[in-house]
């Protein structure tokens, strides 16, 4: 009988370490930190001394009767990317493609062939081509300089006028935009060059109506002019 109290005693004279898939560890607890435990094997109290991480315990049951349980959290579940994709699909981008001029910073503008007739007897009358280079100043606006060549049949003579020009895309540069064009300058006959233009730019091609004058007081025109228009 005193055999059997004394093996009762020897059995409840352990620590008990309770894993969290439910397997269990005699031991003696040499010390319990924030992140592992320290322990000898219960069988091998005089063997060398074991370690475990308090993440993969559930609880310690000691032989004086207390209990240390481990409440670590679990780590949070990964946040997936489904919710934001639609965000990011819908985001503005910054080259549209209905935006043909947008990503380019110098343009040249270029009347391939245009017609030019006087309003009156002493109108100037002929066939003109120009090139004209510059700059996009955002979606709506370009601005530049350029030449013009204009071979003036009524008097047998040749006009060259240098200008300075903007341009006003009127929808901001889209496939189809149509656009207001107005150039300043001076031409080889001393005098004042002018032109204002309403145009319809379909991609690379623009088609153009305008009236100007080689000179104020002098020779006011019409024209009409088939033009190209090429980004860098």
């Amino acid at each position: 009988m005193l055999g059997l109290l004394l093996f009762g005693t020897t059995l409840t004279a352990q620590d008990v370490i309770v894993r969290k898939d439910g397997t269990t560890i005699l031991a003696k607890v040499e010390k319990v930190g924030e992140s592992s435990i320290e322990y000898r094997r219960w069988d091998n109290l005089e063997g060398p001394t074991y370690s475990l991480p308090t993440s993969g315990l559930q609880a310690i049951n000691y032989q004086n009767g207390t209990r240390d349980t481990f409440n670590t959290p679990a780590p949070a579940p990964a946040q997936t990317t489904t919710a934001t994709t639609p965000a990011v699909a819908s985001a503005p981008q910054s080259h549209d493609s209905n935006w043909y001029r947008d990503e380019k910073w110098f343009v040249t503008n270029q009347d391939l062939v245009g017609f030019r007739f006087g309003i009156d007897d002493e109108g100037l009358m002929g066939n003109f081509t120009s090139i004209l280079v510059g700059w996009n100043l955002g979606r709506f606006f370009s601005a530049g300089f350029g030449l013009e060549y204009f071979n003036d049949v009524y008097y047998d003579n040749a006009v060259l006028s240098l200008y300075g020009d903007i341009c006003w895309y009127m929808l901001g540069k889209r496939v189809v935009t149509p656009f207001f064009d107005l150039r300043l300058g001076f031409s080889s006959l001393d005098s004042p060059y002018f032109r204002e233009a309403l145009g319809l730019a379909i991609k690379n091609v623009t088609l153009s109506v305008g009236f100007g004058a080689v000179d104020f007081e002098k020779n006011p025109m019409f024209d009409v002019s088939l033009g190209w228009h090429i980004s860098f």
